[in-house]
């Protein structure tokens, strides 16, 4: 497994339903979620609440997402694919990293090593769980949503 797979999330089921079908459910509302960018198969669905995200352009924040494709199996059968992407905001803590422990190899920069051998590593870890565990509650919620 490389680096990036780990921030990755995926999740794979059949519903039993038409292709057709399942398009016009994904279309239909659904309580905390909002499917985004329709086409082909394939759809950004965005978490209508999210907690502890970066905000960027104007104060508008990168909500929790994920991308979602459809695959015809038979008439009666599609198989859904869920698929998150890396946050930006947990590379930029690992740049923020990487560069303190560069500075602190380099320089004569006092900064204390429990900064980087313990503050950073658990910034990293707290935020890496907390999109992890939106990230599965909203993979949760497009599957009930379709399964209903």
């Amino acid at each position: 497994m490389s680096i990036i797979e780990y921030f990755i999330l995926k999740k794979e089921f059949l519903i039993e339903m038409s292709y057709e079908d399942s398009l016009k459910k994904l279309t239909t509302k659904a309580s905390g979620f909002t499917v985004e960018e329709m086409h082909y198969g394939k759809c950004k669905i965005v978490s209508d609440f999210s907690i502890g995200t970066a905000i960027f352009n104007n104060y508008k924040s990168i909500p929790i997402s994920t991308k979602l494709s459809l695959l015809f199996i038979n008439s009666s059968s599609v198989k859904v694919s869920l698929k998150t992407e890396p946050r930006i905001e947990i590379f930029i803590i690992m740049v923020i990293w990487v560069v303190l422990i560069f500075v602190q190899l380099i320089s004569a920069e006092n900064i204390p090593w429990w900064v980087t051998l313990i503050l950073f590593p658990t910034i990293f870890l707290y935020f890496h769980q907390v999109y992890r565990s939106q990230e599965k509650s909203l993979h949760q919620k497009v599957e009930n949503h379709l399964k209903s």
